[in-house]
Order: C-alpha cells, then structure tokens, then sequence
C-alpha cells in the first residue's frame, strides 16, 4: 500500500507592538514543524517539544517589565491547489518562560491574551504548539501558515 505524505511547517513573524515598539525586540526562532504526515492521521505538536514547537525569543527594557502576549492563529494551513488542513489549539498549547528555557515554561491558552513578566534584564520566550487534523483524502504536499506574536507592554 502506497502512502501519500504531506509535510507541513508553521511559518512565524513577529511585529513591533505600537508605542514604545523601539524597546522590545521579538525574533522568530523557529515554526511549528509537523514534519511528514499520514492522511487522516491528527499530528500533535507539544510546546515542550524543543525540536518542533514554535519559539519566539523576546528582548526588552530591564527591571521584570510586564508584558501582553497576543496570537494571531491560523485556522489552517494553505497547501497545493488550494488545500487547507486544519489546526486547533487548546489551553496549554501556549507556554513563557522567563528563563529562555522549554523545560520551565508556564502555559497558557494561546486563544486569548496573555500577561507575562520578562525576566530582570528584560528577556523571555514564547512556545506555540499546536494539533494538525489532515483528511483522509488530504492532498499530498508541502503545507504552510503564518503564525504571528505581538508583544506589547502593559506598564
């Protein structure tokens, strides 16, 4: 029996947030990486997965500075012809760490706004994980979405 794989990858960006946008610096490290995928077979990627889950690493101003943390999520991924595969997310598919570290995150729901507090010298990072839902017939092929971070201070 011959299988069809799809490969699909989670793009990121990271817009300044308005105001004081000269002060805090978000780099997209890295997507959500599903890697190859069976038809009808959901791929579900942990925010504690170093190697697949998305990762944005934020630097800015000093003294543990209260952030928000606001995700624009993609419903699906777009690929060949026009397919779609559906993501979903749920309450702890989003996780910050102080520390800049996967292993001491604090999770939270992705869906809505979250506050942070960056670490002393003003530095943090933010996890996405998500879960892929391919059809049965889905077409193979590379798949992809741009998933966005906006960080904006709060005092």
């Amino acid at each position: 029996m011959r299988r069809r794989l799809l490969a699909a990858v989670l793009l990121l960006t990271a817009p300044l947030a308005a105001g004081r946008a000269q002060n805090i610096q978000v780099t997209g490290i890295q997507g959500v990486s599903f890697g190859s995928m069976l038809p009808g077979v959901s791929t579900i990627v942990s925010r504690t997965d170093a190697l697949r889950a998305a990762r944005f690493d934020i630097k800015g101003a000093g003294n543990s500075r209260i952030v928000e943390l606001r995700f624009t999520l993609p419903a699906a991924l777009s690929g060949p012809g026009g397919a779609t595969l559906p993501l979903s997310y749920t309450a702890g598919d989003g996780g910050f760490s102080a520390e800049q570290s996967v292993a001491s995150q604090i999770g939270f729901d992705p869906r809505t706004a979250y506050t942070a507090t960056l670490s002393g010298p003003g530095r943090g990072s933010v996890f996405l994980g998500c879960r892929a839902t391919p059809a049965a017939n889905q077409s193979a092929g590379n798949y992809s979405a741009t998933l966005t971070l906006t960080v904006a201070y709060l005092q």
